[in-house]
């Protein structure tokens, strides 16, 4: 039968942090951890023949230190998209955001480990950006390196 059954992913792996990592029809790896009272979905993005072990040693430390990260990533995305930001609301009547306010509204929404060591934290906009998603992008060595929306 393969990796993928003709009625979805299969588990390949169970994870204490992660939980069950499921492999879809594309060969890509996906977990729902547990997260702020709900689940937070955790892609991991490894080469057609890898396995995931690569990507769960990489994302491991990246989950230990999302309470300091979040925030570190949404005021680097307030800072880098603020201009943007207002830009987009000016004709709505709303008042300019600020750097704080603009932060607030990122929701961290989804986690994605490439095999490299680049993570991707995904956010809700909070419609800032008509409902886009708001990417930051850290390196392997931690800096946070780009912000961005997509969608």
């Amino acid at each position: 039968m393969g990796w993928f059954s003709k009625k979805g992913p299969v588990v390949v792996a169970r994870d204490e942090v992660l939980g069950e990592i499921l492999r879809d029809q594309h060969d890509g790896y996906t977990a729902q951890m547990p997260w702020k009272g709900g689940t937070l979905p955790v892609y991991l993005m490894v080469e057609r023949e890898s396995e995931p072990a690569v990507c769960i040693g990489l994302v491991k430390p990246v989950i230990a230190g999302l309470d300091t990260l979040v925030p570190q990533a949404t005021a680097y995305a307030a800072r880098e998209l603020l201009a943007t930001a207002n830009d987009w609301i000016a004709d709505s009547g709303q008042p300019p955001l600020s750097v704080q306010t603009l932060q607030a509204r990122f929701v961290l929404e989804s986690l994605t480990v490439f095999e490299d060591g680049v993570v991707q934290l995904g956010f809700d906009d909070d419609e800032v950006f008509a409902g886009h998603v708001v990417v930051v992008d850290r390196d392997p060595d931690g800096q946070l390196i780009n912000a961005r929306f997509e969608g």
